[in-house]
């Protein structure tokens, strides 16, 4: 593999970019690009790139985490998964690498994204040129419908068994809180990798039981912690006691 890649001046000017939540993210995009193969293709394992992308950054699985979701989420990335790996791909890369050459860079070892996730990028990517069009107007619900239903699910928990995407993260935090939805995730994470559930909508199914176990794990834990609390008040009041 060459020792980097071109980066277009074009690149200040991008609203995808723009538009990511984190200057983190626009970072990772920016680093990600000298590392990839010439189909484009990268691991997508946030450990990996937290180790050999974002080496000297000391950031967090979890902000890596988030970094990928924001640049999936503008479509600066698509993430798939074959044979229990994770990998990326940046589908325009080709397209902004007018000097790549086969011959130099040797046979890559990741596997190309499924065609399905190419033909809905492509798709995405059609609908947001046209909404300057005068058709786009009469269009606009039907394409935020489609929109929707194409949102993608992301891991969550130690066995990523849970898939939520971010519109539904969000929404299970209002709703409750985060410290309850990350202890439900857990719950019904487990749940799965030890018993073999299986669910149609991870949403609705951490709405249920799993949120109702974060609870009383939750009010447990205040319980526990206000008797070790008057526990210590008393040992105190003892030793006052003894020392008069």
């Amino acid at each position: 593999m060459p020792q980097g890649r071109i980066i277009l001046k074009s690149i200040c000017q991008s609203k995808k970019l723009a538009n990511l939540k984190t200057d983190g993210a626009r970072l990772l995009y920016t680093w990600l690009l000298p590392n990839l193969d010439i189909n484009g293709c990268y691991s997508g394992d946030p450990d990996v790139i937290k180790g050999q992308i974002l080496t000297r950054l000391k950031k967090s699985i979890k902000t890596v985490e988030s970094y990928l979701n924001d640049l999936e989420d503008k479509l600066l990335i698509i993430r798939y998964e074959l044979n229990g790996d994770m990998f990326l791909n940046v589908p325009d890369f080709k397209d902004k690498q007018p000097q790549l050459n086969a011959d130099r860079e040797g046979k890559p070892s990741i596997p190309l994204p499924p065609p399905n996730l190419l033909q809905t990028y492509s798709r995405v990517n059609q609908d947001q040129i046209k909404t300057n069009s005068p058709l786009s107007k009469v269009k606009e619900s039907k394409t935020k419908v489609k929109e929707s239903k194409e949102m993608p699910h992301h891991k969550y928990g130690e066995y990523k068994h849970v898939l939520l995407t971010d519109k539904q993260y969000d929404k299970l935090i209002k709703d409750f809180d985060e410290e309850t939805i990350l202890k439900a995730i857990k719950i019904l994470d487990e749940g799965i990798q030890m018993k073999g559930y299986k669910y149609k909508d991870y949403n609705l199914a951490i709405r249920n039981w799993p949120i109702d176990e974060a609870k009383k794990k939750s009010k447990q834990k205040s319980t526990d912690e206000q008797m070790h609390d008057d526990l210590q008040r008393r040992r105190e009041r003892d030793d006052r006691e003894r020392v008069q």
